[in-house]
């Protein structure tokens, strides 16, 4: 079968492997359709923390369970969360799933973008594979995972119904965020972005506006700030925003090692709270496979790109022009999501 790794040394390389068999516990997934993620472009230059295998919001069709797997058949479609936690530590106890030990060595092999993965036991016995309601289509099912981390850092925020909230980058989750917190209430959305592609969507989405970051000045008055980018240089566009009393929501994933200078006294005086959110658990999985149910955030509209999985380098490059994508979806075929287009 065909898949996509990330290559020794960084890089992109697509490869021949033999179909998985699964094992007890084990569940096989024929691939359907996959979100390219930041992560994802960020694992194939080499700067990421998180473990190196390519693609994580994907959906498919059960393919062959392993020995003792029920409540599942082979035909079912689901979403399979590529991390678990273990729900018996300290972390998962007090509601940080996300740091739990088990959370990051926990995968499916050998990615989202391949024809086949396999769901690991750990992953099935710990809810992860979740089946896919009717009224959700293969390319609402790629955003179950990525609208899932919004979900939980806004839990994570202080936000509030009639907060305004400032979102520092509108590429695919800042959007999300946009179209989220529209949806959530809130009183005044103002997105940056240094694309006006993407600030052309971004308010066409729900943004009151949408500005560069040299356009931003001193204006200290935004109840919340988004960080939607890991980028370090964007921490001083978020100090101007952010109110007394206010909250920067660190969103966007920084590269290894990074760190910058932050305004202490700003922080102490003012009280402007940091606030960071990494990834989602099964809580924000469910919870955000119901709002896609109830067809509230059109993000459907984000998906500028689809490319089959034989084009997958394509896809790749595609990503990585910020002036013409936004989000792009690999499928294994086009003829499965044709009504969709």
């Amino acid at each position: 079968m065909r898949a996509a790794l990330v290559k020794r040394g960084g890089g992109l390389e697509v490869v021949d492997l033999d179909i998985p068999k699964p094992g007890d516990g084990e569940i096989l997934v024929r691939m359907v359709a996959c979100g390219i993620c930041g992560t994802d472009l960020e694992k194939i230059r080499g700067g990421t923390e998180t473990p190196p295998v390519l693609g994580h919001e994907v959906v498919g069709v059960i393919e062959e369970l392993g020995g003792g797997v029920e409540n599942f058949k082979p035909g079912l479609r689901v979403f399979a969360h590529h991390h678990v936690s273990c729900g018996r530590c300290w972390y998962c106890y007090t509601g940080s799933e996300t740091s739990c030990p088990l959370f990051k060595e926990s995968n499916i092999y050998p990615g989202g973008f391949s024809e086949y993965f396999l769901v690991p036991r750990i992953n099935v016995e710990r809810g992860a594979v979740h089946p896919l309601p009717e009224s959700i289509d293969w390319i609402e099912g790629t955003f179950i995972e990525p609208l899932a981390t919004v979900l939980r850092a806004i839990s994570r925020s202080t936000y509030r119904p009639g907060y305004s909230v400032a979102i520092v980058g509108s590429g695919p989750m800042g959007l999300l965020f946009t179209m989220t917190l529209r949806s959530f209430g809130a009183s005044e959305i103002l997105a940056i972005d240094l694309s006006k592609t993407r600030c052309s969507l971004a308010s066409s989405l729900g943004a009151d506006a949408c500005i560069s970051p040299a356009e931003v000045g001193e204006l200290r008055r935004y109840d919340l700030v988004v960080l939607s980018t890991g980028s370090t240089k964007a921490l001083p566009t978020a100090f101007k925003l952010v109110r007394k009393g206010g909250e920067i929501l660190l969103f966007g994933a920084p590269p290894p090692g990074s760190t910058a200078e932050i305004p202490i006294s700003r922080i102490f005086y003012d009280e402007v709270r940091l606030t960071p959110s990494y990834s989602a658990s099964e809580r924000d999985i469910e919870a955000s496979i119901r709002i896609l149910v109830s067809k509230k955030i059109p993000v459907k509209k984000i998906v500028t790109h689809i490319f089959e999985l034989g084009e997958v380098e394509k896809a790749f490059q595609a990503a990585q022009d910020v002036e013409k994508a936004v989000k792009v979806i690999v499928v294994s075929k086009k003829e499965y999501i044709a009504s969709m287009l």
